[in-house]
């Protein structure tokens, strides 16, 4: 049997290709977008997981102490369970904030802790 096909008809289907491609390509387009965006997503998780500083028990930090340098010392004390940052030398706030650094850099979690400032 042979059949006829109108122009109308071929320039239809070939629309309906042409659609078919381009939503093809754009299906592709937003799968790799999506992928990226995860592996992204992924990257950040993880590497602010590694860059972020452990935090040590009040028990770990007693047991760095005592810690004595030139302008402060850093004491625990059993009897009123207590750690005294004791600052020797002025400028007193900055070598203060050298004390309260020290603690941080070593993990502790000052509202965790009671400190207390000497002078």
């Amino acid at each position: 049997m042979f059949t006829i096909q109108s122009p109308l008809a071929k320039l239809n289907l070939q629309v309906e290709t042409s659609n078919l491609h381009k939503s093809r390509k754009l299906l592709q387009f937003g799968l790799v977008a999506t992928f990226i965006f995860i592996a992204v997503l992924i990257i950040g998780i993880v590497i602010t997981q590694f860059n972020k500083p452990k935090t040590k028990s009040r028990n770990e930090i007693v047991l760095e102490l005592p810690h004595i340098t030139a302008d402060y010392s850093i004491v625990y004390s059993d009897n009123k369970d207590q750690i005294y940052i004791n600052v020797i030398n002025p400028p007193y706030d900055e070598n203060r904030k050298k004390a309260v650094d020290w603690l941080l850099s070593q993990g502790a979690d000052l509202n965790s802790l009671k400190i207390k400032y000497l002078p």
